[in-house]
């Protein structure tokens, strides 16, 4: 995976999501008991991420530089890294609507705060 070269998160860490149109996916009427289901499978999304400004030697990353290794000729920002090719858009907003309700449950101004002001 990836992700497991990422050893910390640093300065200018960025995670991308990226949403692309299936191309072979009709655009077919909405059934007005599951409005948005059809039109959600016509989009994928793709997830990318860097971890960040990391110090580059020889063209190879330290993973835990010394201080004095840590300048502006060897601090670079680490190129995107796919970590998730083409998900479902209904299963993306289903895992970010879990996470949101699992990370923020109990706290003042929480997800379910939210749904009970719409």
């Amino acid at each position: 995976s990836p992700l497991d070269d990422v050893t910390d998160l640093s300065y200018l860490s960025h995670i991308v999501f990226r949403c692309y149109e299936h191309e072979n996916v009709s655009k077919a009427p909405q059934d007005e008991n599951n409005s948005g289901s059809s039109e959600k499978n016509r989009y994928r999304v793709e997830i990318a991420m860097s971890p960040g400004v990391g110090v580059s030697k020889n063209g190879q990353q330290v993973l835990w530089p010394d201080g004095a290794d840590v300048n502006h000729e060897t601090a670079v920002v680490a190129p995107l890294q796919t970590i998730a090719h083409s998900g479902d858009l209904s299963r993306f907003e289903n895992f970010i609507t879990a996470s949101i309700k699992d990370f923020s449950s109990g706290q003042p101004g929480d997800y379910e705060d939210h749904l009970s002001d719409s």
